[in-house]
């Protein structure tokens, strides 16, 4: 981390969605309405970062391993 853009800094300016479409797998649908919301404030995106939902994933690869095991 730099001087300015520290953990903290980070963490009070990071949103956390979900439920994001599976058409919009780029994030640009959903930068383009966080900037609309932002824009009058002066406020800008700086990135948008997908993460898979690794839970469902993970009950899905728990219930793989069930049924080989049978």
């Amino acid at each position: 981390m730099s001087r300015n853009k520290d953990h903290e800094w980070l963490k009070a300016r990071t949103v956390h969605v979900k439920g994001i479409p599976p058409e919009d797998r780029s994030g640009n649908s959903l930068k383009i309405a966080l900037e609309r919301v932002l824009a009058p404030i002066g406020g800008q995106v700086l990135a948008v970062l997908l993460v898979p939902d690794f839970v469902s994933q993970l009950k899905t690869e728990s219930q793989i391993l069930d049924l080989n095991d049978l």
